[in-house]
């Protein structure tokens, strides 16, 4: 199945909301060229993908491809927030680890609110 998604933009952060049952590699690879495409025109730096209402199958081969591809895609000084539901939490920490390794600022959370102040820098 489609993944479906909206952007909205709360003071200089993008806002992701996302949805899904079944996704697969390649929905989230063009999810993250989206992310990466809407927050460079409008200049964004920080993005919150709330990612609770995804289901998906991906392998750790899976994640490992769609991480790399979100680390050629971001800023260099970007900061990337997810959150997500606890039965992707064990993929989610995978990917976090990885994009951390290859130098970007990510993190993945359980709650929205850590996530902002995260963002935010608290």
């Amino acid at each position: 199945m489609t993944m479906h998604h909206t952007f909205s933009t709360y003071n200089d952060t993008l806002i992701v909301v996302v949805s899904g049952t079944d996704v697969c590699a390649a929905d989230a690879r063009r999810l993250v060229d989206d992310i990466a495409e809407i927050a460079s025109k409008r200049g964004l730096l920080r993005v919150l993908c709330d990612a609770t209402d995804v289901t998906h199958s991906l392998s750790f081969a899976d994640v490992l491809s769609i991480a790399k591809h979100a680390v050629r895609r971001a800023p260099v000084e970007g900061r990337f927030a997810v959150v997500c539901a606890p039965d992707n939490a064990e993929k989610a920490s995978f990917m976090e680890t990885v994009v951390v390794n290859l130098g970007k600022s990510a993190r993945v959370f359980s709650d929205a609110t850590a996530a902002r102040a995260w963002l935010d820098g608290s």
